[in-house]
């Protein structure tokens, strides 16, 4: 797991026990939660392991990928397989999960994912999308899933995704080398200098910063800013008080 202190440009990595799939700010400034396979658990910041703070049903071959707090504290989360099936075709074994305050088990929502990303409360919903499909949808309050459109005609296929203070939703573009943001207006994309972009969000500050992380052909990744003009909004974080 790696950290970046915008204050200090301090970088530090930590050693896990098992493959990340994705970490969350909770409402205790002094820990993390990290998507583990088969589990969440809290860290404090430094990297010391706290406890497992809850549990989900991770079948072998799976690991957690992307996560996003909702409004009301709870968290979603994404597992995809590590690898293909034997055919070489995508399993679509993944899925999407809900870890709802007060409960120590998350539930699998959604089935026959093979890379859940673009994890986001929206306020009308949760926004997710399938990368392997390039599929966008929006999870309602009431359970149905509606396709969604925001992205089409974007270059790549949807990875991460971030809300910003106006209400407009930016979706980082695996292969696409861009990040798009989508208003009213349309479409707003900004290049980057590699092809794989795995996520973006925008950090408060003086001058808001648009942090985006990404990595080329040959596997080296990095973390990309910019200042902008775009505001972020309150992001909402894992509410340790009601699990």
């Amino acid at each position: 797991m790696h950290t970046f202190d915008l204050g200090t440009a301090r970088h530090a990595t930590y050693e896990l026990p098992e493959k990340p799939g994705a970490v969350v700010a909770t409402s205790d400034p002094s820990r993390l939660a990290i998507i583990l396979p088969g589990r969440i658990d809290l860290w404090t910041v430094g990297g010391t392991f706290d406890r497992t703070l809850a549990t989900w049903d991770c079948e072998e071959g799976l690991r957690g990928n992307d996560a996003a707090c909702a409004m009301d504290g709870s968290l979603w989360f994404g597992s995809m397989p590590e690898e293909l099936g034997t055919d070489g075709k995508p399993t679509f074994a993944g899925g999407l999960h809900h870890l709802r305050p007060g409960e120590s088990l998350a539930e699998t929502v959604v089935s026959g994912m093979e890379c859940p990303n673009a994890i986001c409360d929206t306020g009308d919903g949760i926004f997710f999308a399938d990368t392997e499909t390039g599929k966008t949808s929006l999870l309602k309050p009431d359970g149905s899933i509606v396709a969604q459109t925001l992205f089409d005609g974007a270059p790549g296929l949807p990875d991460g995704a971030h809300m910003d203070g106006e209400g407009a939703l930016w979706n980082a573009r695996w292969g696409g080398g861009v990040v798009v943001r989508s208003d009213r207006d349309g479409l707003r994309s900004i290049q980057l200098p590699v092809p794989n972009v795995t996520s973006c969000c925008l950090c408060r500050g003086d001058t808001p910063l648009l942090a985006v992380t990404a990595f080329g052909s040959d596997d080296v990744g990095g973390l990309y800013l910019a200042p902008t003009s775009f505001q972020p909004r309150l992001e909402p974080k894992l509410r340790l008080e009601q699990l």
